[in-house]
């Protein structure tokens, strides 16, 4: 079996990452059963393991084998907001580092790479708009209720202001 190399970031800019998520985000996937349904029609496949196998790193995050052949590891006990956030974040690795399929790799964690940074704001673009969520923050919206409207988890909405703020 061929060993998978790390994947490495591609260096892109938040705005560009941003720009790409919002064309894809015309397809609509990011509600979960979407979301889910995305995967199996690009060739992914989705591996609930338990929490043990997550915390010890018994798997990694997302490997991809070729195009149309790749398979998401998230921890099977997660709230539904942070199963979709992984998994949209792990679809941005599919379609950034591997180039769709076209470059076999893995990401071994969801740790603080280059490349799982570009992942990251892949989801959250998905998740929570700019735009609306820019609209939101002026008018003075808490987390929790932005990350309620997003049904996102308030810690996203956190990460998201973050990335954000390093616009200005």
């Amino acid at each position: 079996m061929l060993e998978l190399i790390e994947a490495q970031a591609i260096n892109l800019s938040y705005q560009k990452i941003n720009e790409f998520a919002q064309r894809v985000e015309k397809t609509q996937i990011a509600s979960l059963p979407s979301v889910n349904n995305a995967i199996n029609l690009m060739g992914g496949k989705i591996t609930e393991i338990s929490l043990t196998d997550w915390e010890n790193k018994k798997f990694p995050f997302v490997i991809v084998n070729d195009q149309n052949d790749f398979e998401i590891f998230i921890c099977e006990t997660f709230p539904q907001e942070m199963k979709r956030f992984l998994i949209l974040q792990a679809l941005g690795h599919y379609i950034l580092h591997s180039e769709s399929g076209l470059q076999p790799c893995q990401i071994s964690s969801v740790a603080k790479s280059a490349a799982s940074r570009e992942g990251i704001i892949f989801a959250l673009s998905l998740l929570v708009p700019d735009e609306l969520a820019k609209q939101l923050i002026a008018r003075g919206t808490s987390n929790i209720e932005i990350a309620n409207y997003f049904n996102v988890l308030p810690q996203m909405v956190v990460l998201k202001k973050k990335f954000m703020n390093q616009l200005n």
